[in-house]
């Protein structure tokens, strides 16, 4: 009966926004723009770091190894997972996703460290917070990088706690499958690999992306307040949240930008998720953890703002 009631509730869907695109001018438009927008810009600068982010699997992306031993021992994760997760850290989403389709699922320590990787590292990256949010919209790049800071200590502590929680969950030595360990292979076979697992994530991340753009059109066509409408843009998408952030108040534009960037919007988490291998994440989980480091950021930027008088 579940079952029925999915695919009966996605045909509606699918119909509407089917719809939607063949019989309205504004929604063909957007439809247009969201393809043109993944072309032009979205696969241009992203479709590196997805590569980035499976070349992060293997042993061609070299991190020195104090480094990783410090993420392993604050994030609880091992070595390879503890690279995967500063990737996604540094880079954004969607190279932490795709560095950890690389990675096996061998232990139940293995999935603890694939959840607390997914939804800590699926988040904008330095270049979206800093260029496109704060030197685009706050018009300021040191106010990006206070946000983006923010982000990087808040995920810090949600995820140390977060490791924590997860490891009186799963067992530390439990094997469940050997069927997965890895040999080494050559330099030109895993970049070929790599390019490819880089290329379906990038389709995958432009079907979201067309898709949420259809939302946030029917969204915008609705008389709703301002304050309405970005909390509604704020739980699908962070574009255009991030929008309206700067719009809805001058006094409170960084904080809200701020938040939205941390929560990164269903679009973002249904995409993690959509990349997560033998269903160990859940939609549930990723959003508490999203808002659970939205809340946290928001309290650090706040504190950095009065701080350094920047507010």
């Amino acid at each position: 009966m579940k079952k029925i009631k999915k695919l009966a509730l996605s045909a509606i869907l699918t119909a509407t926004l089917s719809l939607l695109i063949y019989l309205s001018p504004e929604s063909r438009e957007e439809f247009a723009r969201s393809v043109r927008f993944c072309i032009d810009v979205l696969i241009p600068s992203v479709f590196p770091f997805a590569v980035l982010g499976s070349l992060a699997g293997s042993e061609l992306a070299a991190v020195p190894e104090f480094i990783t031993s410090v993420v392993g021992k604050l994030f609880g994760t091992d070595k390879r997972y503890s690279k995967a997760l500063l990737f996604g850290l540094v880079f954004g989403f969607p190279t932490g996703a795709s560095a950890m389709r690389t990675l096996p699922l061998e232990s139940e320590k293995n999935v603890r460290d694939y959840r607390v990787t997914a939804a800590i590292s699926c988040v904008p990256g330095m270049a979206f917070t800093v260029l496109g949010v704060g030197r685009g919209l706050l018009g300021s790049s040191l106010l990006g990088t206070v946000i983006y800071l923010s982000n990087m200590l808040a995920s810090l502590v949600v995820g140390c706690t977060l490791s924590a929680l997860e490891k009186k969950k799963y067992a530390d030595n439990v094997q469940v499958s050997s069927s997965q360990n890895e040999a080494s292979e050559g330099v030109v076979l895993t970049l070929c690999d790599s390019v490819t697992k880089a290329g379906g994530a990038m389709i995958t991340v432009c079907a979201f992306v067309v898709f949420f753009s259809q939302i946030s059109l029917l969204l915008s066509l609705l008389p709703l307040p301002k304050n309405v409408s970005f909390l509604l843009s704020l739980l699908f998408e962070v574009g255009g949240a991030t929008k309206k952030a700067c719009e809805i108040s001058e006094n409170w534009r960084v904080l809200l930008s701020c938040f939205a960037i941390s929560w990164s919007g269903l679009s973002v988490q249904m995409q993690t998720i959509s990349m997560s291998r033998e269903r160990t994440l859940g939609l549930n989980y990723v959003a508490l953890v999203r808002l659970c480091v939205s809340v946290t950021a928001t309290l650090v930027c706040s504190a950095f703002l009065v701080i350094f008088d920047l507010a």
